[in-house]
This record gives C-alpha cells, structure tokens and sequence, in this order.
C-alpha cells in the first residue's frame, strides 16, 4: 500500500473519530455506532430512538390510557434501548403491560428496552418473551391450517401465491389470539372477560344441573321413589343452581387472583350453607308434627311403657333434650311457630316424675309431653342420622358436611374452575372446540366428584 493511500485512510479515521464524540470509537463496533446519534443515560451511551418513532409510540401508549406517570417512565425506558427496536414489538409490550395490574405498570414500563436482551432481569420482560414465543408458535399453527386449507380449496393458487395469502391469514389470526390472550389474563372487566363471564354462568349451571342429577339419582335409586325424593332432587338442582350463578360471579371477576377466588368462593357457600341448613330442616327434617304424632301412637300401645322407657335415655342419661332444644331454637323456630307448638329451649328436664313409672296424670301435664315429643324427635333423628356427623339436627348435620367437604376438595376445585373458565374464555376464537373442551374436563371431573360426594355424604349424614 502506498504512502499516499494509507494516509487517506488514516485522515478519514481521525475524522470519523472526531464526529464520534462522547462514544469513543475504539473498536469496529464503536465505529459503526458512531454514526447514530448517542446520549448518556445512567453513564452509558444509549441509542437515541428516532423522533417519528418516539412519538408513534408515545401515542399508542396514550391511546392505552397509561397514566402520566407510567408515560414518563416509559420515556425513560425508550432511551434505554442499546438498537433501534420495532415499533411492533414496543406495542405489543404496551399491550401485555396494560393486561397487568395498574400497581405494575411505572416498573414495567420502565424494563421496556429489556425486551431485546437475551436474558433480561426483568420479570415483564421476561413474561412477555415467552408469550411473544407462544405467540410465534400459534402463528406457524395458523399458517400450515390456512396453507393446507388453501391447497385444498384454491388448487389454482401458486406455492407463492398460496403461502403468501396464508401468512397473512396466520398474522391476522395471530393478533386476535395475542388480543384473546392478554384480554383473558387482564385483571380489568375487558370484553373478553364480560364474554367469558356470560358463558361460564351458562355453562356452570346447564351442565351442573345435568351433571347433579345423575349423580344424585344413582347414588340413591335404592330409596323410594315418592313425592319426598322427588322434592329432595328439586331441592338439591335448586340450591346448586343459586351456588353455581353466585359462584361463577366470583370467577369471572377479573380483580381476584386464584387464591383471592378460592377463599371467596368457600366463604361465599359457607353463608349459602346457612340458608341450606335452615331450609333443609325446615323442608325434609323431622317435624314436631312427626314427633307429636308418633308419641301418640306410642301413648296408644298396649307396650307403651317399654317404649317410653326407651325414651328416658334422651331425657336424662345423654342430655339431649336439652341439645334438641337447642338445634330447633336455631333451625326450626319459624316452623314451630307456625304449628302452633311452644318448645322454648329454656325448659328444664321435669325432675319430679318417675320416667320409669310414668302415670297417667303425669302424662297429661304439658311439660311433661313437651319433653317426651323432644325425646321422639331425637329418637327419629338417630334412627335416620348417618355414620360419621351427628349435631342433632339434618340441617345441621348438613352444613357440617358440606363445609368439611368444601374444605378438603378447594385445591381440586379451584385448577378445575380455573381451567374451564381459560379454556372459555379462550375458546371465543373456536367456541364450538373450546366448549367441547370444557364439556369434557367437567364431565370427567364431576362423574368423579358428584359421584363421590355424593356417596360420602350418604354415609356421613344419610341424605
């Protein structure tokens, strides 16, 4: 090389060094950022994102509603970008980032030049690289469905022709399920949500419905058929169908995280259990009515003496009168009264009487047949009581079950819950699929689930 050339080159260096102020062109890759314009941010030379792109941005930002605040910090992160970034990419993350709660968004904002790096230390960023990757995937799913579908019905098309129009099916159907996504996933009542919402309540209670009686009838074809089992599985579709509508209410809302929903939705039929005891008491418990009537025909028998013997146990050895009193001040008040009947729960055991020789004098007094007709029902309780909960009162016996229950099934019912509601509200790309999805995982969960409760509680309490 001449010495004419290789000063030249050496007077081109020196200018191009110059112009690279403060970035010092050390090496290649100084060099060829030296002719981008460069700031300080933090000590370091950053990028300068072009003033067009910076303002496309900021607009899609304000056109999200960010607040002024979450604006200025992302200001603050546009300057952080070490290369000049896609304004696609950027409003796509403006887009995750508003799915978001709103507590997150200044720091999110601020991670936006994160997005480039390989391995970035921001969660965002991290969070939304594996959804672009998932968006990515679904896009080639996309593209060979429409390409094969075009082969199929446009055999006139080129390969050319044919993979371009396809790509473009793929990108369009890509942004309504990245729109699908993040409004899914969003802690805000977006459209995707209020959809959902709609079609979770539909969903829970006409498969519910279905799903309860068939379970219930299996469990208990072996009793009789009458007028009362009837009445009893109007009354258990009735009772899941308000739990199920107040239940989905509490999915759908977008403000409750999994754990926030689960806790809710066992609280919530903890207080529903309440109405259930009383009313179930009140429907298909032992009535006073009952327990008067079948004094009376123990009171006719010739061995009415034995079986008043019988009684005695509940009177004085186990104090139960004094429970019995106890369950029908809270369960069965408002019947009680309509039948005309006075049991205050403050009337004491009668002390002056031989239960073992009761006399006829003694039988007439009021008190007296008051504690007897307690006894009965107590009696006829045990009789009917299941195995394991016993509280003196069906209605009782029934809350008890159904919050252990509750309590012990809450993990399973709450990935299963969750899982439905997703696969719904992200089926409104392929609703027909989604819902057989759902149907699906419902079915096998609650042929198993219904199946067992009800199975469980047969034993438990025999209702």
């Amino acid at each position: 090389m001449g010495k004419g050339k290789l000063l030249l080159i050496t007077l081109i260096f020196a200018i191009l060094s110059s112009w690279a102020t403060p970035v010092q062109a050390t090496s290649c890759m100084n060099l060829m950022k030296s002719f981008m314009r460069a700031t300080h941010v933090d000590g370091e030379a950053r990028v300068i994102i072009g003033k067009k792109l910076f303002n496309k941005i900021i607009e899609a930002a304000e056109a999200q509603e960010f607040t002024e605040a979450a604006i200025e910090s992302l200001k603050v992160g546009l300057a952080k970008f070490e290369r000049t970034p896609l304004q696609k990419d950027v409003e796509s993350y403006l887009a995750f980032v508003k799915s978001l709660k709103e507590k997150s968004y200044t720091k999110a904002l601020a991670d936006v030049a994160q997005i480039h790096q390989l391995e970035p230390k921001s969660n965002f960023a991290v969070t939304f690289k594996k959804l672009k990757k998932d968006f990515g995937k679904q896009e080639e799913k996309f593209f060979n469905k429409s390409l094969k579908e075009l082969k199929r019905e446009r055999p006139d098309l080129s390969l050319a022709d044919a993979t371009k129009k396809a790509r473009e099916v793929a990108q369009n159907m890509t942004r309504k399920y990245e729109r699908l996504t993040l409004g899914c996933r969003s802690p805000r009542w977006t459209p995707e949500r209020k959809a959902a919402g709609t079609s979770f309540k539909k969903f829970v209670l006409g498969i519910g419905a279905a799903s309860s009686a068939g379970a219930y009838t299996y469990q208990n074809w072996d009793r009789d058929i009458d007028g009362k089992w009837v009445g009893k599985l109007g009354y258990e579709l009735t009772m899941g169908a308000v739990l199920g509508a107040m239940l989905s209410k509490i999915t759908a809302n977008p403000e409750n995280t999994a754990v926030t929903m689960a806790l809710k939705r066992y609280f919530a039929s903890r207080i529903l259990s309440g109405v259930d005891m009383v009313a179930y008491s009140s429907l298909f418990g032992i009535s006073v009515a009952e327990g008067r009537a079948r004094l009376e025909a123990i009171l006719k028998d010739p061995a009415k003496k034995e079986e008043l013997k019988k009684l005695q146990k509940y009177i004085d050895k186990k104090k139960l009168y004094q429970r019995m009193m106890e369950s029908v001040k809270e369960n069965a008040r408002p019947m009680l009264g309509k039948i005309g009947i006075d049991m205050d729960p403050r009337i004491k055991v009668v002390s002056d009487v031989d239960w073992n020789n009761l006399t006829d004098a003694d039988l007439e007094r009021k008190e007296v047949q008051e504690a007897l007709v307690a006894a009965v029902l107590l009696q006829m309780y045990d009789q009917n009581a299941g195995k394991i909960i016993k509280t003196g009162s069906t209605g009782s016996d029934r809350w008890a079950f159904n919050a252990s229950y509750a309590a012990v099934m809450l993990p399973r019912d709450t990935l299963v819950t969750l899982y439905i509601y997703r696969t719904l509200c992200m089926g409104a790309m392929n609703p027909k699929m989604a819902l057989m999805k759902a149907i699906g995982v419902y079915t096998v969960n609650r042929l198993i689930g219904d199946q067992l409760y009800f199975w469980i509680r047969r034993q438990a309490i025999n209702q």
